[in-house]
């Protein structure tokens, strides 16, 4: 006749119940940061702000482990607002504080990697999509769209035109250009029997 103590058999409750506790906070500690890239059709507005899912692994018969919609951490959020779209491929870090991903989890960026490069060149500040670039740097500010080109510097403003060039001015005011100061206004140089000329053209050397 086997005679169990109540107190070992109580222990016993114990121990099994603690050890499911621990093996629940070990996988709420491996969900608080996890890593992932946004999966093909995993971009959504919601609202004015983005949301994506992103891919966190593989499970056992190799299917992608994917997260629910989750909000992508802005770059400011404050007086200064900086909005940028997530893209397919990207890597993002995913963070849940409470282990439970859910509603309460949002992600942020994770460092460049070979689907998504650096862009190029040293520059203090660099704003790049597709073939739309701004750089900042001391003493430079430049923009450039394909081959147009606005550079400023201490020295010079420079802009090259790769394309036709247009100085569109929708109000009912001229445009004042070539003169020597802010707010100067310009003195026309040839005028018609309708007035200032509106079209001037020239050629260089």
């Amino acid at each position: 006749m086997t005679i169990v103590d109540p107190d070992v058999l109580a222990l016993k409750r114990y121990l099994r119940g603690l050890e499911r506790r621990i093996v629940e906070v070990d996988q709420r500690v491996a969900r608080v940061v996890m890593r992932g890239k946004v999966i093909k059709d995993g971009i959504r507005k919601q609202g004015d702000d983005w949301q994506v899912k992103l891919e966190l692994g593989r499970d056992a018969d190799d299917k992608p482990v994917e997260s629910p919609w989750v909000t992508v951490q802005p770059v400011a959020a404050g007086n200064l607002k900086i909005k940028v779209k997530p893209a397919e491929g990207e890597s993002f870090t995913l963070l849940s504080p409470s282990g439970v991903i859910g509603g309460g989890s949002q992600v942020i960026r994770a460092p460049f990697d070979d689907d998504h490069p650096a862009p190029k060149g040293d520059e203090d500040l660099v704003l790049e999509i597709g073939k739309s670039k701004f750089v900042v740097k001391d003493g430079l500010i430049s923009l450039k769209v394909g081959g147009n080109e606005l550079e400023l510097t201490s020295e010079a403003v420079n802009l090259v035109a790769d394309g036709d060039g247009y100085i569109v001015a929708t109000g009912a005011k001229p445009w004042n250009i070539g003169v020597e100061s802010k707010n100067q206004k310009a003195t026309a140089k040839v005028t018609t029997e309708d007035g200032p000329a509106k079209l001037v053209k020239a050629k260089a050397e």
